[in-house]
């Protein structure tokens, strides 16, 4: 035989060897709910229906005053902040290299400019002693 024939065919492992059927009917008999249930029940429905007629802010604020402030979404408020000061970090870093590379460019065309204009006049002057030293 095999393991589960074997298992099949003795009692189950409950609390008195009850077979596996009892146990179940057992745990779905129905069973009276406690006295104080049908009070506490009455009394959070009309704590909701009293917080839901206050502002948001104000039921913020009760959260936080009364310790019941959800953390669970906090808890990556953290790493969603880093998130976005590294990825600000690097658009400006883009931004500054943008910047300075129009700079650079703006500096080359300035001295190319001047470059032309010395050139121009150096010309201009080269021209003028070859016509002077032409006449006699």
């Amino acid at each position: 035989m095999n393991g589960f024939e074997e298992q099949g065919s003795r009692p189950s492992g409950g609390r008195s060897g009850e077979p596996l059927e009892e146990q179940l009917a057992n745990a779905l008999a129905r069973c009276e709910p406690p006295a104080e249930f049908t009070k506490n029940v009455l009394a959070r429905v009309a704590e909701l229906d009293a917080r839901s007629a206050q502002p948001w802010y104000a039921r913020l604020w009760s959260n936080i005053a009364g310790n019941r402030f959800p953390l669970r979404p906090l808890r990556w408020a953290p790493a969603l902040a880093a998130i976005v000061l590294l990825a600000g970090g690097m658009v400006y870093q883009e931004h500054e290299r943008t910047v300075q590379g129009l700079r650079a460019k703006q500096q080359l065309l300035e001295a190319l400019r001047i470059t032309n204009a010395t050139l121009r006049e150096t010309g201009a002057r080269v021209a003028q002693v070859e016509t002077s030293r032409d006449q006699p």
